[in-house]
């Protein structure tokens, strides 16, 4: 019989060295972001989407931009405030995996997840044009939930207001509806307790769909409002060429958009990296109730990568709830380990090393920056036809 592995991480030492790590690789990103969104009053896409706003009508994506876009603040100064908060949405999250890995036993899978580049943390590292996103306010209401105990009542209401808001925000955090509904079912014992969150979040969510479906017919005409306004401002002369112009919208048009980008290297790339998302989940041991959510969980987020061409910050969405749920798990196996375990483990840290995630287009001249092994796999292929 093979011996069994102790891979267990009980050093302080080394989880502070870990996100020390983190957090000085951060610093630098959070320096380009404030250059980003300042330099020439915005960029067309990053910035520009936080931008969208009430100020002319209700507008999906707009809750949050009437804070940076106001008569209180010029151009310069409300890119610097969006700036700063963008930064705290992201310190936050550092901060409270850190707090994960300090209270609850880890083993040496848990630190290749953190470091696993379609994991949240290093995928903004990674691809910092597909980072700083919507999404950071959905990360931010789970990891919140998952700590979340059945006397702690006050942060229900918190956590209700941060999911308002981010769907408000963006459509992309309706993809964290079933991981909250699921959380709430199984972390929180007082059943009444349970069963009012969910219909909170279930009418809040059906609230946003139902307002998108009556108001959309106004959209193009709010979105000339909000690009007239922020050139007035003096924002980006070109403001309104990126995630602006994408307000009125349809799933349909967005499907046409998306179906033109689409080509062999996409559907390759996306479904290696899905491959190799899938490597460590093989280890988890999950119940069966575990494996029936992720399971249905991810037919969930199909609708979305079919009219998205940002599969990889879909895929980062949906692999980051599947790691966050195992992270913040007090079941794992953190002491004995398998052979075929350890070599799990190995395999996703070599993969570290060697890959990584777009958030969308490959193949295209403006995200040819892909993967070590994606040139590997591409190299070998090309060796074998010739």
């Amino acid at each position: 019989m093979l011996k069994k592995v102790n891979l267990v991480v009980s050093s302080k030492t080394f989880v502070n060295t870990i996100f020390l790590f983190l957090l000085f690789r951060y610093i630098l990103v959070f320096q380009d972001l404030i250059k980003l969104n300042t330099d020439n009053n915005g960029d067309l896409f990053i910035t520009a989407d936080w931008l969208i706003n009430f100020n002319h009508g209700f507008v999906r994506r707009g809750i949050l931009g009437s804070l940076f876009v106001n008569d209180i603040f010029n151009a310069y100064t409300g890119l610097l405030l969006l700036s700063f908060f963008q930064i705290g949405v992201y310190l936050f999250i550092i901060y409270k995996l850190y707090i994960y890995f300090l209270r609850i036993n880890q083993n040496l899978l848990s630190i290749a997840i953190l470091l696993n580049p379609i994991f949240l943390i290093y995928f903004s590292l990674n691809d910092f044009r597909g980072s700083f996103r919507k999404e950071i306010l959905g990360f931010t209401a789970l990891l919140l939930v998952l700590e979340l105990k059945s006397k702690e009542k006050n942060k229900f209401l918190l956590i209700q207001i941060i999911y308002l808001i981010a769907i408000f925000s963006s459509e992309m955090n309706l993809l964290f509806y079933p991981a909250l509904m699921y959380i709430f079912f199984v972390n929180i014992q007082e059943k009444s307790l349970v069963r009012i969150n969910q219909i909170i979040l279930t009418a809040t969510s059906s609230i946003y769909v139902l307002m998108y479906l009556f108001t959309r017919n106004n959209y193009q005409e709010i979105e000339n409002n909000i690009c007239n306004e922020l050139l007035s401002k003096n924002f980006n002369k070109n403001i309104c060429e990126g995630s602006i112009s994408f307000i009125h919208s349809s799933a349909g048009e967005y499907f046409t958009v998306s179906n033109s980008y689409y080509n062999n290297d996409y559907f390759y790339f996306y479904g290696l990296a899905i491959f190799i998302a899938s490597i460590p989940v093989s280890i988890f041991k999950l119940n069966k109730t575990e494996s029936i959510f992720h399971i249905s969980n991810f037919f969930f987020f199909v609708p979305f990568l079919i009219i998205s061409m940002d599969w990889g910050r879909i895929l980062s969405i949906y692999f980051s709830i599947v790691y966050l749920i195992y992270i913040t798990s007090n079941k794992k196996n953190i002491k004995n380990n398998s052979f075929f375990e350890v070599s799990v483990i190995l395999i996703t840290i070599f993969f570290n090393f060697i890959w990584k995630v777009q958030h969308c287009c490959i193949g295209f001249d403006f995200y040819d920056t892909e993967s070590i092994l994606w040139n590997l796999i591409k190299f070998g292929y090309g060796f074998y036809l010739n």
